[in-house]
């Protein structure tokens, strides 16, 4: 199995967005968590909506959900 972060994405210039990277693995992956404040920013609600989307399709990625309390 292997784990991806965002940390360990190239951030050079390409032909697409970086963004479209991250939704791309999320739409194969197993499991997505997600840790979230207060408030998400739009890429964040971006990423969430794609894994809710290809869950309800194909059954994955498994969404774990961690809240700080703050």
């Amino acid at each position: 199995m292997q784990t991806l972060s965002w940390e360990t994405f190239l951030d050079a210039i390409s032909e697409s967005q970086l963004q479209d990277k991250y939704i791309k693995e999320i739409r194969n992956c197993d499991v997505l968590p997600s840790l979230l404040k207060i408030k998400t920013d739009k890429y964040t609600e971006e990423e969430f909506d794609e894994a809710h989307a290809t869950f309800m399709d194909v059954k994955k990625p498994l969404i774990y959900t961690y809240f700080k309390d703050v």
